[in-house]
């Protein structure tokens, strides 16, 4: 991956130009639509690593979702505001994009099937109305959080979902800081996985909650580690 210090060359000479001048250039409108998705995925990112930024791992726009977690959790990040880009008579209305999508393979083709590919969906919200405001400051920014699971189950095909749709699937909002913790619990309680708490010797057919596995130890349910953040 680039630093930013690369410059241009010609003719075997560097040039005046380098790589920190393009980025400015061409993604400095955090405003832009397209800018914006990004940058709430890069947001996310910094979320989970809050050590700094990892080299090796950048934006893949063919990847079948956006993010992998920690642990392996695969994460998909949308985000949208009532500002825009271009320029508007009213505020926009927030919606985001949860269309099934199908997979592009190796082969440079697409799978016949379309489905969502993420465990966990991060919905980013840049709330402020104030044209003037810095997407860089993450106090006005929302977070909504929902396993993939609760949409497969409720909007199985649909393409798109308002806010309030959003809301009536129960989310959990956080916070830049609580995103890290609050993934985690949300796919741990409404992840795709069962499991059944069921005390020897009882012939109670066992209760189905949503999380992982038992203690062979004490019989209590516990998250194992590679499914947290």
């Amino acid at each position: 991956m680039y630093t930013g210090n690369e410059h241009l060359t010609s003719n075997g000479e560097d040039l005046c130009f380098n790589m920190l001048d393009y980025w400015q250039w061409a993604y400095s409108d955090l405003i832009d639509n397209t800018e914006r998705g990004v940058f709430a995925e890069y947001i996310v990112k910094a979320a989970l690593s809050l050590n700094g930024p990892d080299p090796n791992q950048g934006s893949r726009w063919w990847h079948p979702y956006d993010l992998t977690g920690p642990s392996g959790l695969r994460l998909e990040v949308k985000s949208s505001a009532y500002i825009q880009g271009r320029e508007q008579a009213d505020f926009a209305k927030i919606s985001f994009s949860i269309a099934p999508t199908k997979l592009y393979n190796e082969y440079a083709d697409y799978s016949i099937e379309a489905k969502r590919h993420s465990d966990v969906f991060v919905f980013c919200i840049w709330n402020t109305k104030d044209r003037s405001s810095s997407p860089l400051n993450m106090d006005l920014w929302d977070f909504y959080v929902l396993s993939t699971s609760v949409l497969d189950q409720e909007k199985p095909d649909q393409r798109s979902i308002s806010l309030s749709a959003l809301l009536a699937l129960s989310p959990r909002k956080c916070s830049f800081s609580e995103l890290r913790k609050t993934i985690s619990l949300e796919y741990a309680e409404r992840g795709p996985f069962t499991f059944a708490c069921n005390k020897s010797n009882n012939s109670t057919p066992p209760r189905k909650i949503r999380t992982i596995q038992i203690s062979k130890k004490n019989r209590r349910c516990i998250f194992p580690p590679a499914l947290l953040l």
